[in-house]
C-alpha cells in the first residue's frame, strides 16, 4: 500500500455522535464510495458530536473552528461544536475518497492524511429553492444534497402551488407535494446540517406562478376567490380581513411543518398593485407593519425582500439597482414602520461591483442584511465582498426558474463563502459544469434515468425567460 494514506474497505464501522447514522448521510457515504461503500455509525457516545474510524483519536477544537479533521494511516477523526458543524466536517471528509478497488468482492478506497478545519469567510449561508410545478422530486433531493455538500446553513423553501394546504384547496394544483412529502424533505435537509426555512408571498406574487406565465393558482381553479387579491390578481387584498385570516392560516400550518425554524419568509417583492402613490404605499405601510410584529408574536423573526423599502435617490443609486419605492420621502417612511429586528433581504442581480450600496443603505437604516444575489458568479461575488467586509448578516443565493440550467451557481457562491474547496479540481474551461456533474452522481444517484441525470430534462432547451 502506498503510504500516506488511511485505508479502508466496503463495510465502514465508526463511532461517534449516533445522530449521524441516518439514511441521509448513510447514503451520501455510499455515493462518495461509487456506490461500493456502506457507513454504520455506533451509538456507543450519545453526547458527542464527533466522528472516529480506524485507531483514531478526536482532534482539539481550537477557538473559532466548527469542526476540526485529523486523517493519519492509522485513522481519522472529525470533532465539532454541534450536529450541524460535524455534518459539514464529514462533507469535507468525503469529498477526499478515492477508489483504489471498486471490483466486488474486493472494494477498497482510501483518504490522504491531511489535518483540515473549518475557514468560513461568511457565517449565514442560506440558499432559496422554489418548486414549481414542473419541479421533480429528484431534483428536489439532488439540488437539496448538493447544497448540503456546499455546506449551506439554511435552505429556503417556496412552493410555487406546490404544496397542499388545508385552509384552502385552490392554493395547490393537483400535482402539488403533500405534507407527508414535506416533512421527509425537511428531515433530510435537517440530516445534512442545515436549517429548512419556509416561505410564503405575503404582499406580491399571490398568484402564486410567475407573471410572465400568465397563470394563478387560485384563480384558475375558483373565480369566485377574487376578493382575496387585488383588482389584477397579483397582490393579496391587504385590506380584506378574509385574506389576514387566510395569511395566517396559512403560517400556522407552515409553523406545524417547519417546527425548528426561527424564521419566516413572508416574500413581499413587486408589490404592483400598492407601490405607487402615496394612498397606496401608506396602506402597505400599515399592513406590513402589522404583519411583521404578528409573525414576531407567533415566535418567527421575519425576513423580507428589500426592493419595497428602497427609493433610487434615496438610496443614492441608479440602474442596474432595483428599487420599488417611489418617491424619497415614501421610503423614509417604509424604512421607519418596519420592525428593526426584520431581516432585509437585499436582491440585486445585475450590479458587478462591491459595495454593494443598497446593502450598506439598508445596514444603516437598523436592519440586519442579507445579499442576495443571483447565478452569475460577478454578482455573487459583489455581494460576498460586500457581506465579508461589512460584516453583514449573511447570503442567501436565489435561484428562481433558472436552476435547470445554472445547477453551478450552487458551487460557484459557496466558494465565494469559504465554504467549498475541491480536492481534485483543475484548469479546465469547463470545470465547474463538470465538477457539478460529478458531485450530483455522487449525492444522487439516478439508475440511468436520461431526463433526470444531470441537471436537465433533455440537451435541447429554449433560452430561460427573464424573471417576472
Amino acid at each position: 500500500m502506498e503510504k500516506g494514506y488511511f485505508y479502508f474497505e466496503k463495510d465502514t464501522l465508526a463511532s461517534g455522535c449516533p445522530g449521524l447514522n441516518n439514511k441521509t448521510i448513510q447514503d451520501l457515504w455510499n455515493g462518495f464510495c461509487f456506490h461500493a461503500g456502506f457507513l454504520t455509525v455506533s451509538e456507543s457516545e450519545p453526547d458527542c458530536f464527533g466522528f472516529k474510524t480506524g485507531k483514531a483519536e478526536y482532534p482539539v477544537l481550537q477557538k473559532g473552528q466548527e469542526y476540526a479533521i485529523e486523517v493519519t494511516e492509522s485513522g481519522i477523526g472529525i470533532f465539532a461544536e454541534n450536529y450541524e458543524s460535524l455534518v459539514r466536517g464529514l462533507m469535507t471528509l468525503m469529498l477526499r475518497i478515492e477508489a483504489v478497488s471498486l471490483t466486488e468482492g474486493q472494494e477498497r478506497f482510501r483518504i490522504a492524511v491531511c489535518s483540515l478545519s473549518s475557514h468560513y469567510t461568511i457565517g449565514t449561508r442560506m440558499i432559496h429553492f422554489c418548486v414549481f410545478p414542473e419541479t421533480s422530486t429528484s431534483f428536489i433531493r439532488k439540488f437539496v444534497r448538493l447544497a448540503g455538500v456546499m455546506q449551506y446553513t439554511h435552505v429556503i423553501l417556496e412552493f410555487w402551488g406546490m404544496l397542499k394546504y388545508d385552509c384552502l384547496k385552490e392554493l395547490a394544483w393537483e400535482n402539488a407535494f403533500s405534507k407527508d412529502q414535506l416533512k421527509v424533505l425537511i428531515r433530510e435537509i435537517e440530516n445534512m446540517g442545515m436549517h429548512a426555512i419556509p416561505m410564503f408571498n405575503h404582499l406580491g406574487h399571490a398568484s402564486g406562478c410567475r407573471v410572465s406565465g400568465g397563470k394563478h393558482v387560485v384563480l384558475d381553479q375558483n373565480p369566485r376567490l377574487a376578493t382575496l387579491f387585488a383588482a389584477d390578481g397579483w397582490s393579496w387584498n391587504i385590506e380584506s380581513s378574509e385574506t389576514h385570516a387566510l395569511l395566517k392560516n396559512i403560517r400556522g400550518e407552515l409553523y406545524e411543518l417547519f417546527p425548528h425554524s426561527e424564521y419566516m419568509h413572508l416574500g413581499c417583492d413587486e408589490v404592483y398593485s400598492y407601490e405607487s402613490g402615496d394612498e397606496n404605499q401608506a396602506k402597505m405601510r400599515q399592513y406590513l407593519h402589522n404583519l411583521l410584529e404578528e409573525v414576531k408574536s407567533e415566535g418567527k423573526r421575519p425576513i423580507i425582500w428589500g426592493d419595497m423599502l428602497l427609493n433610487p435617490e434615496a438610496c443614492g443609486v441608479e440602474k442596474p439597482y432595483f428599487c420599488g419605492c417611489d418617491t424619497p420621502e415614501n421610503a423614509r417612511k417604509m424604512a421607519e414602520c418596519i420592525p428593526k429586528d426584520t431581516i432585509i433581504a437585499d436582491w440585486h442581480y445585475d450590479v458587478f461591483q462591491p459595495p454593494v450600496k443598497t446593502s450598506l443603505y439598508l445596514r444603516d437604516q437598523g436592519f440586519d442584511v442579507l445579499g442576495t444575489p443571483w447565478y452569475r458568479s460577478e454578482n455573487c461575488k459583489a455581494f460576498a465582498d460586500t457581506i465579508r467586509d461589512n460584516n453583514l448578516l449573511g447570503i442567501l443565493v436565489t435561484t428562481w426558474h433558472t436552476l435547470s440550467e445554472k445547477m453551478t451557481q450552487v458551487i460557484t457562491a459557496a466558494v465565494l463563502c469559504g465554504a467549498y474547496h475541491s480536492p481534485w479540481a483543475g484548469t479546465a474551461k469547463n470545470e465547474i459544469q463538470t465538477e457539478t456533474a460529478t458531485l450530483l452522481r455522487k449525492v444522487y444517484f439516478v439508475h440511468g434515468n436520461y431526463a433526470e441525470a444531470g441537471w436537465t430534462d433533455s440537451q435541447i432547451f429554449k433560452q430561460a425567460q427573464p424573471l417576472a
